[in-house]
């Protein structure tokens, strides 16, 4: 599973966008009273792993409006733009995801030239020290 913290930012990710539905493997009390996630169960179903018989429960949340969330910024949701194998230029995307979602419709080659700076960019900066807290 995820570390707490990436769960925090996960949660804080997905209260600021306008996805209408959460799926995951872990419970309610979980996700909205420790993480903080706006959500309201919708329906728990038993999964088995393929092949295996591990089996893990999965939770099908949708998405509840918290009083302390509001922002009078209205509606969120951006139409994206168009651009690559005829795939339509209506459909609607978080603004979280809006600029990879525009980068996905470049050419080949211009998608080649985006991931060589960003690799090149990777490969200049310093790796962030990390510090650990004992556990006791």
């Amino acid at each position: 599973g995820f570390p707490p913290r990436l769960f925090y930012q996960l949660a804080d990710m997905f209260n600021r966008s306008s996805s209408p539905y959460l799926i995951c493997y872990h419970g309610p009390k979980l996700m909205v009273e420790r993480y903080g996630f706006d959500i309201e169960l919708i329906i728990q179903l038993s999964t088995s792993m393929h092949g295996s018989s591990e089996g893990h429960m999965g939770y099908i949340y949708r998405r509840v409006q918290r009083r302390r969330r509001s922002t009078g910024k209205g509606s969120r949701k951006l139409i994206c733009p168009t651009g690559g194998a005829g795939l339509p230029s209506d459909v609607p995307c978080d603004p979280l995801f809006a600029e990879p979602w525009r980068e996905t419709r470049q050419s080949l080659d211009e998608h080649a030239e985006l991931v060589r700076e960003r690799v090149t960019s990777s490969f200049e900066s310093c790796r962030k020290n990390r510090t650990r807290s004992s556990r006791r």
